[in-house]
């Protein structure tokens, strides 16, 4: 299997679903880092921080292991960021490195501590976003270009 896949690769109609939902919980845990990460820049305080923020320091966990292509990486998300590395240009390293400063943002944040490239970390989760946004966009036109007659019924 190549190291890059395309929309057309992903053959099924299930395929499809499990990566259009997959999608959505990236841009989601993204979102919420964002968001948590947004209001620690204008409070400075611990606790304006998500109480979900320990699930999405395990999904930039999850992610960050995606991207280094361990064979722990859920499969999925392994689809999902190759897709998206092959659509950006595979630039894999900064993506791992922007992951990592995200995390550690994050940590500070929780402890209160003043986090000198927090614009960097915000700009960088809010085209992670866009690009999952991207994603989960294409993947789904794929699901609705399927003919009338060869889609799943629910």
């Amino acid at each position: 299997m190549s190291a890059y896949v395309t929309v057309d690769s992903l053959e099924t109609i299930g395929d499809r679903r499990l990566y259009l939902s997959t999608t959505s919980m990236c841009a989601g845990y993204t979102a919420e880092c964002l968001l948590s990460l947004g209001r620690y820049k204008t409070r400075s305080d611990p606790s304006s921080m998500s109480p979900w923020i320990d699930e999405c320091k395990r999904f930039i966990d999850d992610f960050i292991s995606t991207l280094e292509m361990k064979s722990e990486a859920p499969y999925a998300m392994q689809r999902i960021a190759n897709f998206i590395s092959a659509k950006e240009g595979g630039h894999v390293n900064e993506s791992i490195s922007n992951w990592k400063k995200t995390k550690q943002a994050i940590i500070g944040a929780e402890k209160g501590e003043n986090i000198r490239n927090i614009d960097d970390v915000i700009v960088f989760l809010k085209r992670a976003v866009d690009e999952f946004s991207d994603a989960r966009k294409i993947i789904s036109d794929k699901i609705n270009a399927v003919s009338p007659n060869s889609r799943e019924h629910l």
